[in-house]
């Protein structure tokens, strides 16, 4: 049962121990890594999830698995354990992510042109973008989208940059129409 309150409340109880440590970087590489492996490895998840699986074999799994990550970390895991809360496993490490980023100044962004972007495109529209948004570094996810016709749009969270020639014909279209009503 997903629980996003919850999951944020041990995301901000392990930022803080990260930043007390100056471990933010260590602290996301690793809940991302776990990320990962839970994508790749559906199945790795889903024995944090079974309440079948007894405590000590989920304790003897997060040992084997986890023995190398971070005391912070390991200790994470370990109260989400003890508290029953291993299904919120998902939750957590995308919240740790999104706070750690957050305090690094990083930011998603979904880029959508008609065309792929080189990597030293997408290394250019992250700086461009990233200053108009306070950010540091944005992180780019690029989606081809055809009916763009040229330019890109950018999503940052809630902010829409629309340097499309489609939004412009659009914005052409609501000016003109706007203008004939008046």
């Amino acid at each position: 049962m997903s629980n996003p309150t919850l999951a944020k409340r041990y995301a901000r109880a392990l930022l803080k121990s990260a930043e007390e440590h100056g471990a933010l970087e260590e602290t996301k590489q690793e809940w991302e890594a776990m990320l990962e492996v839970f994508h790749t490895h559906p199945e790795i998840a889903q024995v944090f999830r079974y309440p079948s699986i007894s405590r000590e074999r989920k304790q003897s799994f997060i040992a084997s698995t986890f023995g190398s990550w971070s005391e912070r970390s390991r200790s994470m895991l370990s109260v989400l354990l003890d508290r029953k809360r291993l299904h919120l496993i998902d939750e957590v490490a995308v919240e740790v992510i999104a706070l750690i980023n957050d305090r690094l100044g990083i930011a998603n962004a979904v880029v959508y042109t008609v065309k792929p972007l080189s990597d030293e495109e997408k290394q250019a529209v992250s700086r461009k973008f990233a200053q108009r948004v306070g950010k540091r570094e944005l992180y780019i996810e690029n989606r081809v989208d055809p009916s763009l016709i040229g330019g890109m749009k950018v999503h940052v969270g809630h902010t829409i940059f629309d340097g499309s020639i489609q939004g412009q014909l659009d914005r052409l279209q609501r000016n003109i129409t706007q203008t004939n009503l008046s």
